[in-house]
């Protein structure tokens, strides 16, 4: 008798366990306005007494924050902005479970400080100082990686070599405007975003570069020309 009150309270304590496997599985960090897909596990047969309820957020295509007396195995669900956390909860004859949501916010990849907007240097000089803001958002445990860009045309952009920080501090020299931005990748989400663009004027143009090139080198070719005049007329005395 013993042996079978025993056997009796082992049989109820595992059917117990088994009876409360209750379970949400989905993503626990969220960009609010996005739809999420969350998988419902549950011992329960039927939907009488079931229900999964929201705080912060409603089912996608509806505003309904609760789902009541519905078996099933999976809810599509948008999260609210304007919030820090939310959550979704599953409460059933067989058990309950509550998964705690953190929400984010979308990336933001910083701006281009004011004052470095606009600048203008003279023909085949160099610019070496850019200042832009730290990206925010994107994850709620956000991890960011900045790359430097350049365009002659402010459409098609190239990679600035070794021009990896938050600011640009790598010398560029230039021979005609140029516009430069900052693309910063979030590496958890994988999410990607630009700065706004800084506009360098070059204050000449090749040609007239050349000119002056030109018009020292005739100069020179003057001076020297005189030189040897002077010398010739110096020896025939």
């Amino acid at each position: 008798m013993k042996y079978k009150l025993a056997f009796l309270a082992m049989a109820l304590g595992f059917a117990f366990i088994g009876h409360s496997q209750v379970s949400i599985d989905g993503p626990t960090c969220v960009l609010a306005g996005v739809e999420y897909q969350y998988l419902i596990s549950t011992d329960d047969t039927a939907g009488t007494g079931i229900q999964i309820c929201l705080q912060g957020g409603t089912y996608v295509g509806t505003e309904n924050t609760c789902l009541n007396d519905s078996l099933v195995s999976f809810v599509l669900v948008m999260w609210n902005a304007g919030i820090d956390s939310a959550s979704i909860s599953f409460n059933s004859p067989s058990g309950s479970a509550t998964s705690t949501i953190s929400i984010s916010t979308p990336l933001e990849p910083g701006a281009i400080d004011t004052a470095y907007l606009y600048n203008t240097i003279g023909y085949d000089s160099t610019i070496s100082n850019i200042h832009c803001y730290a990206a925010t958002g994107g994850n709620c445990s956000p991890s960011y990686s900045y790359q430097w860009e350049q365009s002659s045309d402010n459409l098609n952009w190239d990679d600035i070599e070794n021009a990896t920080d938050q600011d640009l501090d790598v010398s560029v020299t230039l021979t005609h405007t140029s516009y430069f931005r900052r693309r910063v990748s979030e590496t958890n989400s994988g999410t990607v975003g630009y700065s706004n663009t800084a506009t360098v004027f070059v204050s000449r143009d090749q040609s007239m570069h050349l000119k002056k090139k030109a018009h020292t080198h005739f100069a020179d070719t003057i001076a020297l020309t005189r030189t040897i005049s002077n010398t010739t007329a110096i020896c025939s005395l």
